[in-house]
């Protein structure tokens, strides 16, 4: 029974980090309410949840806000750049669906439209994790984003598969859920990203010798 409620014990550690996640999305989601602020909260998010991910001592409303205040003006540009694609590609797709006449120019336009979708995503499944361990342009940063999400395809198709079964479950199955939502999906995504981010460093540390 003294086990059981030891901090190293294992089960005491999943419950721990269960409400780390927990904190971290009320934070998120907090921080989001101004909308622009959406890229900051999401790579504060993905900062501690890679720390939580690898064992690193954690202290998430010191860490969160740490990366909030210090990736701010990056991550502000990219939520309003991908705000204004995100809205480009909707009233696409919207024309494209309700266009009365459908052939061979519709079917072309239909397949470049979802091509830039994929990539659109693609890119965002990355973009705020990277930000919040490395320092590079915004250019670099979705130019980086997307090769390491065609790199990774398959760590891509987890950590995608990942958002949505944690959101369609907290949506349509168990409702309570969502007060993990953001946090649990970061945390369960940084167990795949932890190894590609690790990878990445290993490279340039190669590059600096």
């Amino acid at each position: 029974m003294r086990n059981l409620f030891n901090p190293d014990n294992a089960v005491m550690n999943f419950i721990g980090k269960l409400l780390d996640c927990f904190f971290l999305n009320v934070l998120w989601l907090v921080c989001c309410i101004p909308v622009v602020t959406i890229g900051a909260s999401t790579t504060a998010v993905y900062y501690c949840s890679i720390k939580l991910a690898k064992d690193e001592p954690v202290s998430v409303l010191h860490d969160f806000f740490h990366s909030f205040r210090a990736n701010f003006i990056p991550a502000t540009k990219i939520t309003l750049l991908f705000l204004a694609v995100g809205i480009i590609l909707g009233l696409d797709g919207f024309i494209f669906l309700h266009f009365p006449i459908r052939g061979a120019l519709w079917c072309i336009g239909m397949g470049f439209l979802a091509l830039f979708c994929v990539c659109y995503a693609i890119i965002l499944l990355y973009i705020f994790a990277l930000l919040s361990r490395f320092d590079n342009t915004v250019k670099n940063m979705i130019f980086n984003s997307f090769v390491i999400g065609i790199r990774f395809i398959f760590c891509t198709i987890i950590i995608a598969a990942i958002h949505f079964i944690v959101f369609f479950i907290a949506i349509r199955l168990f409702t309570p859920l969502i007060f993990l939502g953001m946090g649990l999906t970061s945390f369960l995504s940084s167990y795949f990203l932890k190894n590609v981010l690790f990878y990445i460093e290993e490279s340039q540390n190669k590059r600096a010798i």
